[in-house]
């Protein structure tokens, strides 16, 4: 049997078979990742899904903060230190948790309050002591954000 298996996969008709096989698994795969694959589900806590999309966002977000503070892109040696993939996983079911918590309890900032606080945050002040809505703008843009 193991003969007849053999002597089978050197026929044309088997190879062509084969490698026609080969390309449709690739087709498929390539296919997923183009449809939107990244959407797919990476987490899900209390019923709210994080896409891989989201995860990615996150991760290269929390990366970028740490080089910031750190002054240089982290070497290999460093990503071990650091864990930013269990950190970014980490904060992102702390945030999840806690929108839950605020949302159940009813809890919500007016956008007046929000800013008021974000013109008294004293990292936002020019040398003045003024609020500097460039500096502000500067700062989110550094750490991916916009407002």
């Amino acid at each position: 049997m193991l003969t007849k298996i053999g002597s089978a996969t050197n026929n044309i008709f088997f190879k062509i078979f084969l490698t026609l096989l080969a390309f449709s698994f690739v087709l498929w795969g390539a296919s997923e990742f183009v449809t939107g694959r990244m959407n797919a589900s990476a987490i899900e806590v209390n019923g709210r899904t994080i896409s891989v999309q989201e995860l990615a966002r996150g991760y290269q977000t929390y990366l970028s903060t740490i080089e910031r503070q750190v002054g240089k892109t982290l070497d290999e040696e460093m990503l071990k230190l650091v864990k930013p993939g269990t950190m970014t996983i980490r904060d992102m079911i702390r945030e999840e948790i806690l929108n839950h918590e605020t949302e159940r309890l009813g809890l919500a900032t007016s956008d007046e309050m929000l800013a008021q606080q974000v013109m008294q945050e004293r990292a936002f002040h020019n040398a003045d002591g003024q609020f500097d809505k460039e500096l502000y703008k500067r700062q989110l843009q550094q750490i991916g954000l916009t407002s």
